[in-house]
Parts: structure tokens; C-alpha cells; sequence
């Protein structure tokens, strides 16, 4: 249950079908009030806020129309959005668009006021003796506010397809995530570990049924299960790694009583294995979107290199985020308890990550290799001193081969020069 409440949740329909629904229950309030309230007492009400039947039957028609016009038009916006994303960003942005509340929220708004205006017409009667209802003004009210939010719609279009934004965006979805992972650390909540090996009599291990990626982690209520039950659970593979069949995903341990299948499945309720990743917890696929954006951007049909700079100087600045946590494995406790182990990426397999795909093979990817630089300075100012001398030694992995293939200008060897003495700087305790 606790599986398909999130699923429901995270769903693309979950907040245009709340807004359905809210349109459909203030249709049913306003008929109720046209038969029922109204009777007897319309004199109470303003003239102003009440029509006749057969002039709200007009106006409501007409709304039920323009809105269901409206919901296509916006429908058409949103692919060709998506459309955008796919071929010149990165096909997997999409949800990052898709999920967007604004326009969820916007999908909904519309389909709302759709389902009220039809809704008002098909309990709308002629026999209703006072003659005068209140539900198309209420039709007319809430137009104006699907007109309202289509305004602001256009807008968030405008400034969504922009690449700069989506950049923006991904980086502060990473920032997010290591916030709160640091916030722990610093309530002592948090530990980072590189072996730790846990010494209990009874042990028992979930396997992945499919072929699924460990998408998310319900961190907070596994910790609380775990207190509450006295066991410790052990992750086997990072959020975001692709697991096959039969394969071990995590093993609860206790110390004094044998564990119960219950248990063990009420543990694996709070995880979710998806055919699709999710960046709220998993720092590789943020940052693989990123790269993405900048491979896209570098390449013949677009050939746009200042965004390239941008989104790998981004890449930068989340691996510096990141860099007190690429020492080891996450260990929580709680209550002078261990209670939780989640493996974790480390320095050297994000470096490799981002930056191998670029292909740096002549002079015109020097630009290129400079912004991957500022990105390692960025890193190495925020990071250990084990780290520093992992993103020194990568520095020479990356320019190995651009130095055996290329012959540069005196300029463009004063540039990398002044780059690599940059860089020496920020990894200098290294050598000290």
C-alpha cells in the first residue's frame, strides 16, 4: 500500500485529477444551491449573481466549449515543449518538465473547469421553479481564473524552454539532496564510512524479483522501522544502480530473535525498483542529465559551446556540493544505534562519470576542456585532501591524451597553463 500511495502520488494525473474532482464537487454544490437553497429565497441573493435558466444553459455551453479548446491548446503547447527537451536537451529531462507542478497544475485547472461547466449542464433543468440559477456566474468566475493561470502558464513556458533554466534547475534538485544529507552529518546523524561490517546472530536478505533500478529510498521511515524494531538494515547497491533478477537488494540483521518474512517485506515497502531513475535521491543521474545537456550542446547540429561551459561548470559545482559525502558509505544513527548502511558514490567514479564522454581529441574542444577544468577547481576547493589528490591525478587522465594529439598555440598553451597552476592551487595540500 505504501508502494502504491507513492506511486498514485508521483503520478503525472495525481494533481490534474485532485483539481477534476474539486470542479465536480463545486458543480454539485451549485445545483444543489440552484434547487434546493434558491428556492424561496433568490430575493436574498443579489440580481447581479443570478441569470435565468435558459441564459445559463448558453453561457455554461460556451465555457464547457472555449475550455475544452483552451485544455487541447495547452496540451499542444506541452508537447511541443517536450519535443524541444527530447531533441535539443535531454530525453531525460522530460520529467523534470512533465512533473513540474506549474503544469500539472495548469493541466488541471482547465480540466476542472471543464468538468463543471459540463457537469452544471447536465443537471441543469428547465423545471426549476424559481427560474434563476446561480451556477453560470460560478462557470463565468472560474473562466476567469483559467485565464489567469493560463497567463501565468505562458510565462513558465517561456522561461522553462529556456536551457539556462532547465541547467538551474537540475543543479538546485542536487543541491537539495545534499543539504539534507550534510544537515544529518552535522546533527550527528550521519556518518561516513568506508567498511563497516555488521556483527549480528540472525540475518535475513531481500531479492529484486525483476530487472528494476533502485529509484528511492524511504530513508527517514526505514530509520524509524529500524529503532522501533532493533534491526539494521544494509543496502547493497547504490540509489540509482540497475539490479537483475534474484538479486540481493538489502539484508536486515538482528541481534537476540530470528526475523519474520513480514518484517523483511514491510522493510522493502520503503523502497521503491522502477524501470525509471529518479534524481530526488540519485546524485549520478542529476548529473548525467547535465552532461547530457552539454554533450547535445557540443555537438555539429547545435554546436552551442557557451551553454556547454555552463552546464559542465554546474556539473562542477554539484560535485563540490557533494564532495564531504564522496569519502564512503552513508552509516545513520540513531539513539547511540547504527540503524541504517546505504552505499554511496565516491570522487573517483563521478569524475570518470562526467567527464569521460567528452571527447577531447583536438584544438576546437579546448574551450571544452577549460570549463572541465573550472568544474575540478570548483570540486577541489570543497573537498579532502584524499579527494584533492584523486581530481589531480584525474587532471592528468584528462589531458593526456589531448597533449599527445594536438598541437596548440603558444596562446592556447598559456590558457591551459593558467588553468592547470589554478588548479594546482586548489589541490596544493596535496603536496604540502
Amino acid at each position: 500500500m505504501k508502494q502504491l500511495y507513492f506511486t498514485v502520488k508521483n503520478s503525472l494525473w495525481f494533481i490534474p485529477g485532485l483539481y477534476s474532482l474539486l470542479g465536480l464537487f463545486v458543480a454539485l454544490i451549485s445545483i444543489y444551491f440552484d434547487i434546493y437553497v434558491l428556492k424561496g429565497t433568490s430575493h436574498l441573493v443579489p440580481d447581479l449573481f443570478l441569470t435565468k435558466v435558459d441564459l445559463a444553459i448558453t453561457i455554461l455551453a460556451t465555457l464547457a466549449s472555449a475550455l475544452l479548446t483552451m485544455t487541447t491548446f495547452t496540451f499542444s503547447i506541452i508537447m511541443v515543449v517536450l519535443t524541444t527537451y527530447s531533441s535539443q536537451f535531454s530525453p531525460r529531462a522530460l520529467p523534470n518538465f512533465m512533473t513540474e507542478r506549474t503544469t500539472m497544475r495548469m493541466l488541471g485547472v482547465f480540466l476542472g473547469g471543464f468538468i463543471y461547466s459540463i457537469s452544471s449542464l447536465l443537471f441543469m433543468r428547465r423545471s426549476i421553479e424559481q427560474e434563476l440559477v446561480i451556477s453560470a456566474v460560478v462557470g463565468v468566475f472560474l473562466t476567469i481564473i483559467c485565464l489567469l493561470f493560463f497567463i501565468h502558464f505562458i510565462h513558465y513556458i517561456g522561461r522553462s524552454i529556456q536551457v539556462d533554466y532547465l541547467i538551474e534547475r537540475l543543479t538546485k534538485d542536487s543541491y537539495q539532496t545534499s543539504e539534507r544529507l550534510t544537515e544529518q552529518m552535522k546533527n550527528l546523524q550521519l556518518t561516513i564510512t568506508r567498511q563497516f561490517e555488521p556483527v549480528y546472530q540472525f540475518q535475513k536478505s531481500f531479492y529484486c524479483k525483476e530487472s528494476h533500478y533502485l529509484s528511492r529510498v524511504d530513508v527517514t521511515n526505514l530509520r524509524k522501522l529500524a529503532l522501533e524494531q532493533g534491526i539494521f538494515i544494509e543496502f547493497h547497491h547504490k540509489i540509482g544502480e540497475f539490479m537483475t533478477t534474484h538479486q540481493k537488494v538489502f539484508t536486515v540483521y538482528k541481534k537476540d530473535e530470528e526475523l519474520s518474512e513480514e518484517l523483511v517485506n514491510e522493510t522493502a515497502d520503503f523502497i521503491t525498483l522502477s524501470q525509471n531513475r529518479s534524481t530526488n535521491q540519485d546524485v549520478s543521474f542529476s548529473i548525467q542529465k547535465l552532461v547530457e545537456i552539454a554533450l547535445r550542446a557540443t555537438s555539429p547540429a547545435i554546436n552551442d559551446p557557451f551553454t556547454a561551459k555552463h552546464s559542465i561548470r554546474n556539473i562542477g559545482n554539484v560535485l563540490g556540493e557533494f564532495a564531504p559525502l564522496l569519502e564512503g558509505d552513508l552509516l545513520f544513527q540513531d539513539e547511540e544505534e547504527y540503524t541504517l548502511l546505504l552505499p554511496f558514490e565516491t570522487m573517483r567514479n563521478l569524475l570518470y562519470f562526467s567527464f569521460n564522454e567528452f571527447k577531447l581529441n583536438s584544438r576546437e574542444d579546448l574551450s571544452v576542456l577549460g570549463a572541465i577544468l573550472d568544474a575540478l577547481i570548483t570540486t577541489a576547493r570543497k573537498s579532502s585532501t584524499e579527494n584533492k589528490e584523486i581530481i589531480w591525478s584525474y587532471f592528468d587522465y584528462l589531458t593526456y591524451n589531448f597533449r599527445q594529439h594536438t598541437a596548440l598555440h603558444e596562446l592556447d598553451e598559456e590558457f591551459l597553463l593558467i588553468k592547470k597552476k589554478m588548479l594546482f592551487e586548489a589541490t596544493r595540500s596535496v603536496r604540502l
